[in-house]
């Protein structure tokens, strides 16, 4: 028995099963008595904690600082640190994005001029690029958490 609560625990299981006073299963246990009479007084976080559950499903993207800010200006007054715990009660994690395979750029090909003394007209910066990629070949492009990564097909 290490922690005050494990005490607190035998105690009363001392004195339900031998009918013990508290100063006897103090005294049996080695604890001391005001630790096995402490009752907590955390206030119920009961609202914030389903108002943090709501916003965490809302926003799977946002860890426990940002939905702490969102709980302040709903004008809940929630400490960072108890916001925090309760995250990590709750198990609530910020959701990683999955890996998938996004097109490098959409193919579009120059147009021919309609009559053979007419020039085509100028490329832009993004007609160019897709030009390269055309004489290069089709690549595709890996994305994952934001960065893209070139694959081998």
């Amino acid at each position: 028995m290490v922690t005050p609560a494990a005490r607190r625990e035998a105690a009363l299981h001392l004195q339900a099963a031998f009918e013990m006073g508290e100063r006897r299963e103090c005294r049996v246990l080695g604890a001391d008595r005001t630790s096995v009479g402490y009752r907590a007084t955390r206030p119920d976080d009961g609202p914030s904690r389903e108002r943090l559950k709501a916003l965490a499903e809302e926003r799977r993207r946002f860890g426990y600082r940002r939905l702490h800010v969102l709980l302040r200006r709903e004008g809940r007054l929630v400490n960072k640190k108890r916001v925090q715990r309760i995250y990590g009660e709750e198990r609530l994690t910020v959701r990683r994005r999955a890996d998938r395979l996004v097109a490098a750029g959409t193919r579009q090909f120059r147009r021919a001029s309609v009559r053979a003394d007419v020039a085509a007209p100028c490329k832009s910066a993004d007609e160019e690029v897709s030009a390269v990629r055309r004489r290069r070949g089709s690549l595709r492009r890996r994305v994952s958490n934001g960065t893209a990564k070139r694959s081998v097909y």
